[in-house]
């Protein structure tokens, strides 16, 4: 075995648990950071030698046949709400001595300055910021442009939809989210009703309301200019309507005041208002503007209806075997990688806004459980439900 030409005084980061995954290797997981590196039995010995700090010389006495093997992936890559724990169960490549205590230090399974490394918690100070891991927005962008090599916008529509747009892929939106919908939309009494999609992106689900729910009227509002272009050419029936809308400009709803529509449906974009993609912290008290300008278009009697990702288990590290997932939480009140909102300020911007909730749901998948995505998706909500009404 190479030994470091430096001797240098580590320790081991103190959130790494120990797994052993399906081929019989440990692995070096931090659920926090969502890194992850197999390892020998060797280099298991010295993390525990470097439980607290000491120096590496006197820690590599004796070991031999030390390596590791990075396992760390971006988990979403194929779908916004995959597994986001980032552990890949494939061998990579593995590295021996020297390049193994490198690879320990370079994934921050061992530390030389713990304060340095819990800074690293935080957004990215600019896109490619290497000394922060970011939220998750700003991970996702990374992957996608850096890795992937496609733009996001085009990557939200073929993540989610077949690409003739004629159903929901086969991933947690079809399992939970459309199921869910599928379930509860004919009963939500919108037959010959008036129908606003806030956010309709490509216009899938707002042709669904007219086409499931029944309702004489639905109209679809997104920001993006080519998405509303593809829906208008996608989704043409009596009733249907498709407009671009600028969120910043919330004056432009008052062009819809009067209307009365007795639903306004949000999919995955409240969101946006408390766990900004642009790190703008000011964006967070515009939920309440937003939430009040959404309350004015109501019929009497009409309701808001809010699915976002959920707070707790959207991106949660899964672990655990198929038959007993565990979700594994890492923050909940401090957000540095979450997508969305907790329930407090939530909470709090739905009452300052005139509103209360008056129903939440917690969907989960319904259907048999073939592997380990759908053992965790029966288990655990990656998406809430809110029902609004305006408070009298």
């Amino acid at each position: 075995m190479t030994s470091p030409a430096a001797v240098t005084r580590l320790s081991l980061c103190p959130d790494v648990l120990f797994l052993v995954d399906g081929r019989g290797d440990w692995i070096a997981s931090n659920p926090l950071a969502r890194i992850h590196v197999a390892v020998s039995p060797s280099a298991a010995e010295l993390l525990r030698r470097l439980r607290a700090p000491g120096e590496l010389s006197a820690a590599l006495a004796g070991l031999e046949g030390l390596w590791a093997e990075d396992r760390t992936v971006f988990g979403p890559r194929r779908c916004a709400l995959d597994d986001a724990t980032g552990i890949s169960h494939e061998p990579g490549r593995r590295l021996a001595g020297a390049e193994a205590v490198a690879l320990l230090r370079e994934r921050f399974v061992l530390l030389e300055d713990l304060a340095a490394y819990r800074e690293r918690f935080g957004p990215k100070r600019r896109p490619m910021d290497p000394d922060r891991f970011g939220n998750f927005h700003q991970q996702i962008g990374q992957e996608l442009l850096l890795r992937q090599r496609v733009k996001p916008d085009d990557w939200w529509v073929s993540q989610k939809f077949e690409d003739d747009l004629s159903g929901v892929k086969n991933t947690a939106y079809r399992k939970v989210q459309h199921e869910f919908l599928e379930r509860e939309v004919p009963g939500w009494g919108l037959a010959g009703k008036r129908v606003l999609d806030v956010g309709c992106g490509v216009g899938y689900f707002a042709e669904f309301f007219r086409r499931v729910g029944g309702a004489a009227e639905v109209l679809g509002l997104d920001p993006n200019a080519d998405y509303i272009r593809r829906a208008q050419a996608t989704f043409r029936a009596p009733g249907l309507r498709f407009e671009t809308f600028d969120f910043a400009k919330l004056e432009s709803l008052t062009a819809h005041r009067g209307a009365g529509f007795d639903l306004i449906y949000l999919s995955d974009v409240l969101l946006f208002y408390f766990v900004s993609y642009k790190n703008k912290p000011e964006e967070l008290a515009g939920a309440v503007g937003f939430l009040s300008a959404l309350k004015s278009l109501l019929a009497p009697g009409g309701r808001i209806m809010v699915m976002d990702p959920h707070g707790s288990f959207s991106l949660c590290g899964r672990y655990g075997d198929p038959a007993q997932p565990l979700a594994v939480l890492g923050e909940y009140k401090r957000r540095v990688w979450g997508i969305a909102s907790t329930l407090e300020p939530l909470g709090r911007a739905v009452r300052a806004a005139g509103l209360a909730v008056t129903g939440i749901w917690e969907p989960c998948y319904e259907g048999p459980v073939r592997d380990a995505e759908d053992a965790f998706l029966k288990e655990f909500p990656v998406w809430w439900v809110f029902e609004l009404r305006a408070l009298p």
